[in-house]
């Protein structure tokens, strides 16, 4: 009887893990920056919520920037950067824009500049595989429902309004306990279109335009 080989195809990751940086509880008086890959409605999301962080803050400098949606944050810009006490970036709601937003944020938390990467729930899992294969599988990550691009301003703002008070948390909590929470968070690839444009990516990320938790269809 002939014996047939069988080949695994699967390599195996090798990375090196990198913590999150450190916060400090505190961004009043300090400068945040709010970089922007250019897609539609990206700035128009950032702005609304430096309004937010405003009215929970009070006076900080904001600092924007802006980059294409395929390639790493300019080396002149992340300079400037640099010198935040957070760091602000999207828009992740497509491959490419996901995979680079991603690439800077790991890039600033890795400077010790606590990042926050705002991300539409349909690709949320691939924004954590990505984040895993960089070493930073706790990664936070804001999401908000897909899509954002043909989105009017107002709906733009609940969106803002939605995840505000996460980034808030993102932004100023302990580095570890936000690596417990969000690493084992958006690792399901498949999404299920629930009524009234509800989307499930997984058991523990059920997002609703609307703002309210819906259940999964049964």
């Amino acid at each position: 009887m002939q014996t047939i080989e069988v080949l695994d195809p699967r390599g195996a990751l090798r990375v090196t893990e990198q913590p999150l940086a450190n916060r400090n509880g505190k961004l009043a008086r300090t400068r945040i920056g709010f970089l922007s890959n250019k897609k539609a409605n990206a700035t128009l999301l950032l702005q609304e919520i430096e309004r937010l962080l405003h009215e929970r803050f009070g006076d900080f400098e904001a600092i924007y920037g802006e980059k294409g949606a395929a390639v790493p944050v300019p080396p002149e810009f992340l300079a400037e950067l640099e010198t935040c006490s957070a760091v602000l970036t999207g828009m992740a709601d497509c491959g490419s824009c996901t995979s680079w937003s991603l690439h800077d944020a790991v890039v600033l938390e890795g400077k010790g500049i606590p990042s926050v990467l705002l991300c539409t729930d349909e690709f949320a899992p691939l924004a954590r595989a990505e984040s895993v294969a960089k070493g930073m599988g706790g990664l936070p990550l804001a999401v908000i429902p897909h899509p954002l691009a043909d989105n009017r301003p107002h709906e733009v703002r609940t969106k803002a309004e939605r995840i505000a008070d996460e980034i808030v948390a993102i932004l100023t909590r302990d580095a570890s306990e936000l690596d417990a929470q969000y690493r084992p968070l958006y690792h399901r690839l498949a999404q299920t279109r629930l009524k009234q444009s509800a989307t499930c990516v997984d058991d523990v990320c059920i997002a609703d335009p609307s703002g309210g938790a819906v259940q999964p269809a049964a």
